[in-house]
């Protein structure tokens, strides 16, 4: 009996002692952990654990717990998710009013940010008082003086992005930004005017104003020291690296996006979860390889759509060949084109050229080396490989031929370009499934990317379809989810191109495209994308809104409306004026140091306009020019 009742005793111990000894950790304890996971590991959903579960401690100390709500705004602020921190921040003002000096901080935080929240679907451009604005209702978001364009291309970046706050730190040139659903923009547009910065090294500086400064680069200004704080602070929390424009070089809208880099993990191996490290490595040439799957001048469209939101962006990929025992893998994404020569045996990739927004470079595959050539012809210093290796690029094209069975898995290093490394991918098959895409179902296996240099676990999963053509039917990666919308195609060819609403027609080129984005007003706007170049054309059509003009009078309105100055050149020589088919029709070619140069042209006759915007990267667009010339030429207005 003594025996038994000792058992009875220890286990009531152990039971019991386990919850005892698992409650032992103060506030003060916990806030310390907290702290350490937020600064020191940088762990912040681990930080943000802990500061829950220390705010559910008021009891033991308000102090405490005050602290730890504050930390769990900046944490939930870092991540991205701001208008759950702001209602983070609130709940401390109510709750803990004692809090004079937390209160300060976060009064002084939130008097910056100066917001407007909005309904996208009851936006609107119209013109008040001889000025053109974006409106919701009859309240006035953004004045655009005289700049209907710049008032309706804004209008389009705000809807594409699904907006819904324009905020705004001190006053005119100052910083300004859109929200969507409390983060940043995350994605691009065709023809954005956009450059990158470091949030990381820009600094606050006071050369005659107060300005946020990039090494030598300027990028915001502000009236005073406090502002200019502010605002570098808001950058770093959303994670801003974009600084974007519509109508420079005195633009009336600017915006920030963050660009997401490829290289980031995006999810940390999980508990459990297993890497085959000893899986030997298969450099071009030693991967065993189907067949070819596409047919010469294939096309392959995709829709991307960012997870829970209804707004979809095109990818096209085409394969063809280029020569003797070579192909071309293109991808033009918004805002991108990649072009990558590849030799079809081994898949050993030869030249890679890649263009987004305004920078441009190509990339030679020695044998243990790669050179980048940069858009302004300068070479940089080249990149050593110690062994072959794959462009991260061609990782759809490589795909579809692989061998996938139950169990397959293989490992491949892979180069990136913009980063200069080599880091191993391990694909392996996880299991099957039916998946349902715009294009149909497709019965796939289900493919998982692990990044074994880094030992990071499901970067990104695929699903390539089971039947002999290996189709990437679908790709997940991040908040983005990448779905075949058709079956594959041959190559566009030549055709009449027919805006019924518009009553306007005109030739596409063979390999375009043409999407119509959505209307607002009684404009139409349509955009061509050259499948096989970085070429981007928006038409806005305005029918019923001319009024006869010679084109030199519309030369001269064109002018003054330019204002070139020192970041936008007209081109000497590049003026056009003409009559076509009965039309006036003036183009001209802008170049600036912060975007790509640009062809536009205006087409006007008695009863209706068009405006023309055509970029390209800077290698590549003197060659385009006589295209977008063709495209103005052939419009046939009814």
């Amino acid at each position: 009996m003594k025996i038994n009742m000792m058992i009875r005793v220890t286990l009531l111990l152990l039971l019991f002692g386990g919850r005892l000894f698992a409650q032992t950790s103060t506030s003060s304890e916990l806030l310390q952990k907290g702290i350490y996971l937020q600064e020191t590991v940088g762990d912040l959903d681990g930080a943000i654990k802990v500061y829950r579960q220390i705010t559910q401690m008021a009891r033991e100390s308000r102090s405490n717990a005050a602290q730890a709500e504050y930390r769990l705004g900046l944490c939930l602020q870092k991540k991205g998710q701001q208008g759950e921190a702001v209602r983070t921040f609130q709940k401390l003002m109510k709750e803990y009013p004692e809090q004079t000096e937390l209160i300060a901080r976060i009064q002084q935080f939130l008097s910056h940010q100066n917001c407007m929240s909005f309904d996208l679907d009851k936006l609107r451009v119209a013109q008040i008082g001889g000025h053109w604005a974006i409106l919701e209702g009859d309240r006035l978001l953004i004045d655009f003086d005289a700049q209907e364009i710049d008032a309706r291309r804004a209008l389009e970046v705000m809807t594409r992005y699904n907006a819904d706050q324009w905020c705004s730190i001190g006053a005119s040139r100052g910083l300004h930004y859109l929200l969507v659903g409390g983060r940043p923009p995350v994605g691009s547009i065709p023809g954005e005017d956009c450059r990158d910065f470091n949030a990381s090294t820009a600094k606050v500086v006071n050369s005659g104003m107060w300005l946020i400064a990039d090494g030598n680069h300027s990028l915001f200004g502000f009236d005073s020291n406090e502002s200019a704080s502010q605002a570098l602070e808001v950058i770093k929390n959303y994670g801003f690296n974009q600084s974007c424009f519509v109508g420079r070089p005195h633009p009336k809208f600017s915006y920030l996006k963050k660009r997401v880099v490829s290289l980031q993990p995006r999810d940390a191996e999980p508990e459990g979860a297993a890497l085959d490290l000893n899986l030997p490595v298969s450099r071009p040439g030693e991967l065993k390889l189907l067949p070819v799957p596409w047919k010469d001048g294939e096309i392959q469209e995709y829709t991307k759509r960012r997870k829970n939101d209804s707004a979809a962006y095109k990818i096209w990929r085409s394969f063809q060949t280029s020569g003797p025992d070579r192909w071309l893998f293109e991808e033009h994404d918004e805002g991108l084109f990649d072009r990558l020569e590849f030799a079809p045996e081994s898949m050993a990739p030869a030249n890679l050229f890649e263009a987004v927004n305004t920078h441009a470079f190509r990339a030679n595959y020695q044998p243990q080396e790669v050179d980048i050539i940069d858009s302004d012809g300068k070479n940089s210093a080249p990149i050593a490989l110690k062994d072959p290796a794959f462009d991260a690029k061609e990782i759809p094209a490589i795909l579809p031929r692989l061998p996938w069975a139950k169990d397959y898995k293989v490992r491949m290093p892979v180069f990136w370009s913009d980063s200069g490394r080599v880091v191993d991918y391990e694909f392996a098959v996880t299991g099957e499934e039916n998946i349902k895409v715009p294009a149909g179902e497709f019965h796939c296996y289900s493919v998982e990317e692990n990044d074994l240099t880094n030992r990071r676990f499901a970067l990104e999963t695929f699903w390539i379809s089971t039947d002999p053509a290996h189709l990437l039917v679908r790709n997940d990666h991040g908040d983005w989810s990448d779905e075949l919308a058709a079956l594959p195609e041959n190559n566009p060819e030549p055709s009449v191109y027919q805006e019924e609403q518009a009553r306007v027609s005109f030739q596409l080129p063979a390999g375009w495209v043409v999407e119509k984005a959505p209307q607002r007003d009684q404009w139409v706007s349509l955009h061509l994308l050259d499948l096989h170049s970085s070429a981007f054309v928006t038409l806005h059509l305005a029918p019923g809104q001319g009024g006869y003009l010679t084109p030199q009078q519309m030369r001269s309105k064109m002018e003054k409306s330019v204002a070139p100055g020192k970041y936008v050149v007209i081109r000497p020589q590049s003026w056009q004026m003409r009559q076509m088919n009965g039309y006036a029709i003036v183009a001209w070619v802008e170049e600036s140091n912060h975007s790509l140069p640009q062809y536009e042209a205006w087409v006007r006759t008695g009863t209706s306009e068009i405006y023309m915007f055509a970029d390209a990267d800077p290698l590549s667009f003197d060659d385009l020019v006589p295209k977008f010339e063709a495209i103005v030429d052939s419009m046939v207005l009814k």
